[in-house]
C-alpha cells in the first residue's frame, strides 16, 4: 500500500526514507502477530511487556480510526526542508478529513534546472471501513495552466483489512488510464504476508501477465518481536523456491521492545552477504533520537557509515490526539519536531550535514477557544515583503509577535490602525508563526517567507 510513496521518494532521491518505509512495514508484522495472539484467547501467554506494547498499538489504532476529528487537539500541517545555507528546498503540506484521515499530500521541491518550485499533489480516497482504496497523483501543466492526473494506485482488502490486490496505473499520451503493474498477496492468520504475485503489462500480448512469484518467511522471539524475515522467488525451470535478490533482514531489540538494529542481506554468487545496517538510539522517554545507517564494504569486509539522522520531539501534546498523515503514522510513533540529516564524507572521514527538516503542528480549536479569538487576518505579500493585517476595526492597540521555526521571538510591534502593512524584509526565508493579542483575545497562524 505504501509503494506509491516509495516511488515518489525515489523520484526525489530519498533512498534513506525508502529503506525506512520498507523496514517500518516489516516491523509492523510483529505488532499484527501480537494482536492476533491476544484476540485468539491466549491472553494467559501474554507477558507484561507484550501487554504494554499492545496498549500502545491499540492507542495508535484508535487515533487512526476515530469517527470524528473532535478527539484530535493537533495535526501535523506541514514540514519544511532546509539546506545547509538555511534556504528552503522542500515543502510538505497535509490536509485531513473529519475522521482524521489524510486526504491531500502536497510535496514541493525546487527544480534544479529552472529554479522554480514544482508541486506534486496526491489525493487519498477511503471506503466506509476507513481503508485507503485509491491514491491519485497529479502535475501542473504550465502551458495549459491546469492540473492533470498522472498516476493512480488502487487497493482491494480482505475481511481482516489486509491488502490483497494493488494495481498501479498511469495516463498514456491519449489521456487513457493504462495498467503499469500489479501485486496480489496472501496472508497467514496473524496478518503476515505469505506470498505475493507480481504482474506486469505485456506489450506483446496486450495484457497483464504474471512476471514473478514471491514468498516470505518470518521468525519471532519469545516477546513476539519480528527477528528475521526471509524472501524467496519461484524458480520456474527448477520448480522450486530460491532466495530472492534481497533475501533476509534481521532485527534486534532492547528490553522495552524497541528495535536497536536492523541488518539486511543479499545473495551474491550463491552466498548470503550483508547489504545494509541500521542502528537506533532512544532517549529516556522511548523516543528514537538517532538513526545511523551503514553499507557493507565488500573489499574491506567492514561496515561503512552512510547516513545519520538526529531527531527532536514535540512534548507539549499527545500523539493519540494528533492527526498524522498515514505515511508518517506507519514510520513513527513519536511527534517529531525537527531532524538533522547527515551523509558520511569519505574524504573528510566525518559526518557532513546535508539538510534539516522542521515539522509544524496546528491546533484544532474548541468552542471556548473560538470565543476568545481575535477576528483578524494576516497574510504575507511576497512582492513587497510585508505582512498585511486586516480586521482590526473593532480593536485598539493590538500587539503582533512573530516567532521563527525554532520558537524564537524575532519581531514584536503594537498595531494601531485597521489595515496595516508591516515590513518583514529583514527576516530570512523560512516558516514563521504570528500571534495577535488584545484585551484577552488572540489570533495566531503561520506564514512562509
Amino acid at each position: 500500500m505504501k509503494k506509491i510513496f516509495t516511488l515518489l521518494l525515489v523520484v526525489v532521491g530519498s533512498t534513506t526514507l525508502l529503506m525506512q518505509t520498507l523496514s517500518a512495514k516489516t516491523i509492523a508484522f510483529g505488532n499484527q502477530k501480537l494482536e492476533a495472539l491476544v484476540k485468539s484467547n491466549q491472553n494467559k501467554d501474554v507477558t507484561p511487556l507484550q501487554q504494554k506494547q499492545l496498549s500502545k498499538i491499540q492507542t495508535l489504532k484508535q487515533a487512526g480510526i476515530a469517527k470524528s476529528a473532535s478527539v484530535y487537539t493537533h495535526s501535523l500541517d506541514s514540514t519544511l526542508t532546509y539546506d545547509t545555507n538555511d534556504e528552503i528546498t522542500g515543502k510538505d503540506l497535509f490536509t485531513y478529513n473529519s475522521a482524521g484521515k489524510l486526504t491531500i499530500f502536497m510535496t514541493a521541491f525546487v527544480d534544479i534546472e529552472s529554479g522554480n518550485w514544482l508541486g506534486i499533489p496526491m489525493y487519498f480516497y477511503y471506503d466506509l471501513n476507513g481503508n485507503n482504496t485509491l491514491i491519485k497523483s497529479a502535475r501542473f501543466d504550465a502551458q495549459k495552466n491546469e492540473w492533470f492526473e498522472t498516476t493512480k494506485a488502487e487497493f482491494i482488502y480482505d475481511a481482516s483489512g489486509n491488502v490483497i490486490s494493488e494495481t498501479y496505473s498511469y495516463k498514456d499520451t491519449t489521456g487513457v488510464w493504462a495498467i503499469d503493474y500489479k501485486f496480489t498477496s496472501t496472508y497467514d492468520a496473524q496478518g503476515n504476508i505469505l506470498t505475493q504475485d507480481y504482474y506486469d503489462w505485456s506489450y506483446y500480448s496486450n495484457a497483464i501477465v504474471l512476471m514473478g512469484q514471491f514468498k516470505y518467511e518470518y521468525k519471532f522471539d519469545e516477546h513476539n518481536n519480528l527477528t528475521r524475515k526471509d524472501s524467496y522467488e519461484w524458480d520456474k525451470p527448477n520448480n522450486d523456491w530460491v532466495s530472492s535478490g534481497i533475501d533476509s533482514t534481521e532485527y534486534k531489540y532492547n528490553n522495552e521492545g524497541k528495535i536497536l538494529k536492523e541488518i539486511g542481506y543479499q545473495t551474491i554468487f550463491g552466498t548470503l552477504v550483508p547489504m545494509y545496517n541500521y542502528d537506533y538510539s532512544y532517549d529516556a522517554s522511548g523516543n528514537r533520537t538517532q538513526e545511523i545507517s551503514y553499507l557493507w564494504d565488500y573489499y574491506t569486509l567492514t561496515w561503512t557509515p552512510f547516513t545519520k539522522m538526529n531527531k527532536t520531539f514535540e512534548t507539549s501534546f499527545q500523539l493519540s490526539q494528533t492527526m498524522l498523515p498515514s505515511i508518517y503514522t506507519d514510520n513513527y510513533d513519536e511527534l517529531i519536531q525537527s531532524t538533522e540529516n547527515y551523509e558520511w564524507a569519505i574524504n573528510a572521514n566525518d559526518w557532513a550535514m546535508k539538510y534539516t527538516t522542521t515539522s509544524f503542528y496546528g491546533s484544532n480549536k474548541t468552542a471556548l477557544d473560538t470565543q476568545k479569538e481575535l477576528n483578524a487576518t494576516v497574510r504575507y505579500n511576497s512582492a513587497n515583503k510585508t505582512l498585511v493585517v486586516n480586521g482590526l476595526e473593532n480593536y485598539n492597540n493590538v500587539d503582533i509577535a512573530i516567532y521563527n521555526g525554532q520558537g524564537k521571538l524575532v519581531f514584536i510591534k503594537k498595531i494601531t490602525t485597521n489595515s496595516q502593512s508591516e515590513n518583514v524584509a529583514m527576516l530570512p526565508q523560512g516558516m514563521y508563526f504570528y500571534k495577535l493579542t488584545t484585551n484577552g483575545k488572540s489570533s495566531s497562524g503561520k506564514f512562509v517567507k
